[in-house]
């Protein structure tokens, strides 16, 4: 990976011309969203590269900057093997201009950006990479095993400074992390083992790679951690991408790195893993029992990877195995070593090694490249208008509001979408989901996809299935609001303003409009919460009890059996039985009187909307009369529950209630996890189901399931505001402890994002294990990931599975 002999410098080149040929996909506003990288377009992207070494050696090496042509057409050679990404590894010494580097300081800083602004205005990403660094007064030659202390916080304090305003530039904090290697600058720490078995060891040196200085035993004064640089990084306004290496030379990654995991206000880290066929994990058993869990937690790359035998079988192996989980890959390297290095290239033609062309070949199999739009136009790293704010796109059940009339969208008779109510209650409810090239949108009430059906036509809510008319892509806009534009016609929509069709929405505008028409703001729902929930008056704070007389009153200072409530989808809504008692609530006398929990059986009268208000709160529909239910202020009913307060008033809190479980599971810090069990009744199998809120477990004792048991445990990865409301990422593990396999199927309420597993056909919360993962063997584990509302995980009810 690092020669020690290398030809001759060449002459640079700076540019701002375009490149005639782009990436397949946008590279501008790169962020990260849950477990995935996107673009300005909300876009996913699979990151495919090459490293193109010399700038971390030449100038400790008396070569000048670096080696082989930087030039525009050296750039447009690399781009026909299909990339879309460009690593530089750099030096601390060289940038610093310390300890003899030649060149050193603004020389080599210049050569840099020159380079990274030729390549960004390419339309290519850049992964600008700390390589070589050392110990202080000495030349850096070659890695040294973690940042240092002198030398590292400068260099990306200034590199960040620098490139904070380029979108598509990305920075791996430090190549490859191997601190406790024995002896090596009086490190006393044994060095980890990639499968975990070393505990002590494992965690010296996770301590070490994320706190540095005294965390690193033997060595306390000469390494700087991972959160150091990433809080040096954002100290200086840096918005972009972090990227960080595993240990063992970045060849290990596995729980332990999370439990470790530097915190990133902003939530923008990669993991990079680098496989080469010779040491640390290398096999697909260990890929998938220790790299794979990564992808549920956040977005996952092979930073660099190699073959050091000029052959492919292992190179192909990986990028085949990365392919099924949509994870991406950078190669090493695009230089005309011998292939033993491993270079990529005979010539700088972009003549391919043996070992180059199985990376050429598979690169170009599954990306394309293409023509980059007229309109998108790059000088200097900037390409077009300003990048849109790194705005999470709502993916999941929203309420969307038309910017220019301030009334919400409804679904008419006709199935044509309207911006025509001030009201959240009868405001529409659509499900927005990723899909190939943006998003669909589909009415949550009707479960039809919204179409742009012709150009000059409404959207229409119509479709079963969403293809390219249903496909639509939410382009950031300010105050948090979208454009929405159509994937037929690449036309914004926008609320028409004629009279004949005033309030309907129609992909007709131009990309380049910035009438408020085509501005809409996506307002995430919480899901009704199922199972046993509380209600908490939003007016008065009091919890809802079932008197004497049966009646609901809004009395109670807590929570208890008495105030505890079974929420449940039936009779074309949401029923709430009382736990206590076993008797539905009604809106008794068609609304006119106080709702009472008295009936033993539900129907239209038992039967509530429930219309999310805020995170976790909701505006309860009686199905009686299509009036809100509110907390009574008459004398004679006071505190009493009504549903008597028409939708379209307007409301106050006296029609919001709360709901929570009871007994919730708190959120957990990150190096924590929860789980546990409760009572539900058994099935028919004699397999008893257990579950609380957060965690869930099966264990069967008799029957045909006797040896099951399986676990869900939920660990918080992160939380952020959305719109005022609480969002929170959390990694998910199914664990088998049984002695027997398990086919295992189990439900989950309705998320903002789930992803690792496959949802049951014909089902809207079942999911069950992807078909290339198959059961899960004894003592065996799962992971899967899930963004949620709320600040507490999700209520997990493992089904009955096939052992």
């Amino acid at each position: 990976m690092h020669p020690s002999f290398y030809f001759f410098f060449v002459l640079l080149l700076t540019s701002t011309t375009l490149c005639a040929l782009n990436p397949q996909v946008n590279m501008m506003g790169l962020k990260v969203v849950g477990n995935q990288i996107r673009n300005q377009y909300n876009e996913q992207v699979k990151v495919i590269g090459m490293t193109r070494s010399g700038m971390e050696y030449a100038c400790v090496q008396g070569k000048g900057a670096s080696e082989g042509p930087l030039t525009l057409e050296s750039v447009r050679t690399i781009m026909t093997w299909g990339v879309n990404t460009v690593r530089i590894p750099l030096n601390t010494n060289c940038w610093l201009g310390v300890n003899g580097a030649n060149p050193g300081g603004q020389a080599y800083i210049q050569v840099v950006k020159d380079y990274v602004d030729l390549l960004t205005s390419c339309g290519l990403s850049v992964w600008l990479d700390l390589h070589w660094d050392g110990p202080t007064g000495k030349l850096a030659t070659g890695q040294y095993p973690m940042p240092s202390k002198d030398y590292a916080v400068t260099f990306w304090r200034q590199v960040a400074t620098m490139f904070a305003s380029y979108s598509n530039v990305v920075f791996d904090l430090y190549n490859e992390n191997f601190p406790c290697l024995n002896g090596y600058q009086g490190m006393t720490c044994t060095m980890p083992t990639c499968d975990g078995s070393n505990q002590v060891a494992n965690t010296q040196a996770w301590l070490c790679w994320r706190d540095g200085g005294a965390a690193c035993t033997g060595a306390p004064n000469s390494f700087t951690g991972m959160q150091t640089l990433v809080n040096t990084v954002r100290a200086t306004g840096a918005r972009n991408i972090i990227v960080l290496g595993g240990l063992h030379w970045a060849a290990c990654l596995g729980p332990m790195m999370l439990t470790h995991m530097p915190a990133d206000p902003l939530r923008q880290i990669v993991a990079s893993y680098h496989p080469y066929k010779t040491h640390g994990c290398s096999t697909q058993s260990c890929w998938n029992n220790l790299i794979y869990p990564m992808v549920s937690s956040l977005p996952l790359v092979i930073g660099e990877f190699g073959q050091y035998d000029c052959g492919t079988e292992f190179i192909r192996q990986a990028m085949t195995w990365a392919d099924q989980y949509g994870i991406g890959y950078i190669g090493y390297t695009w230089n005309t070593w011998a292939c033993t290095a491993p270079a990529a290239i005979t010539d700088y033609n972009g003549t391919p090694t043996v070992y180059g062309k199985g990376l050429k070949d598979h690169f170009l199999s599954v990306t394309t490249p293409r023509q980059m739009p007229s309109a998108y136009v790059c000088t200097g790293g900037v390409c077009g208008s300003p990048d849109p704010p790194m705005v999470q796109v709502p993916v999941g059940p929203v309420r969307i509001k038309s910017k220019a009339t301030g009334k919400y969208l409804t679904v008419s008779s006709s199935k044509v979408l309207v911006a025509s109510t001030s009201s959240q209650v009868t405001a529409a409810v659509f499900v927005v989901a990723n899909v190939a090239g943006g998003v669909s949108i589909r009415s949550q009430a009707s479960s039809q996809f919204v179409s742009s059906s012709t150009n000059a036509d409404p959207l229409i809510a119509s479709k079963a299935a969403a293809s390219t008319w249903e496909t639509f892509i939410l382009i950031a806009s300010s105050g948090g609001c979208f454009t929405i534009q159509a994937a037929s016609n690449g036309k914004l929509v926008a609320v028409s303003s004629a009279s004949s069709t005033a309030g309907q929405l129609k992909a007709t505008a131009s990309v380049s409009s910035t009438d408020s028409s085509v501005v809409f703001c996506l307002e995430s729902l919480s899901p009704v919460p199922l199972g046993s929930v509380s209600l908490q008056s939003r007016v008065n704070n009091k919890y809802i009890v079932v008197s004497s007389s049966k009646v609901l009153q809004a009395t109670a200072t807590s929570s208890s059996s008495a105030a505890t409530f079974v929420s449940a989808t039936g009779s074309g809504g949401t029923t709430l039985n009382h736990q206590a008692s076993n008797m539905f609530v009604c809106a008794d006398n068609t609304g006119a009187s106080p709702l009472i929990a008295n009936r033993a059986a539900a129907s239209t009268w038992e039967s509530f909307t429930l219309v999310s208000q805020s995170a976790n709160c909701f505006y309860i529909l009686s199905k009686a009369n299509n009036m809100l239910v509110a907390v009574s202020t008459a004398a004679a009913t006071k505190d009493t529950l009504i549903a008597n307060v028409s939708p379209s008033a307007t409301l106050d809190s006296a029609v919001v209630f709360c709901l929570s479980s009871p007994g919730t599971v708190p959120v957990v810090p990150p190096a924590s996890s929860t789980s546990g069990t409760g009572n539900i009744p058994s099935t028919s199998s004699g397999a008893s189901i257990i579950s609380t809120t957060g965690a869930a477990s099966f264990t069967s004792t008799t029957g045909a399931n006797r040896g099951c048991s399986v676990a869900v445990s939920h660990l918080l990865s992160s939380s952020w505001l959305s719109g005022g409301v609480t969002v929170t990422q959390w990694n998910a593990l199914l664990t088998n402890s049984g002695s027997s396999s398990v086919s295992v199927v189990f439900s989950l309420p309705p998320t903002v994002q789930i992803w690792n597993v496959d949802l049951v056909s014909g089902t809207t919360n079942r999911y069950t294990l992807p078909a290339y993962q198959g059961s899960l063997q004894p003592g065996a584990s799962y992971a899967f990931g899930y963004v949620a509302e709320g600040s507490t995980p999700l209520s997990a009810t493992i089904l009955t599975p096939a052992c």
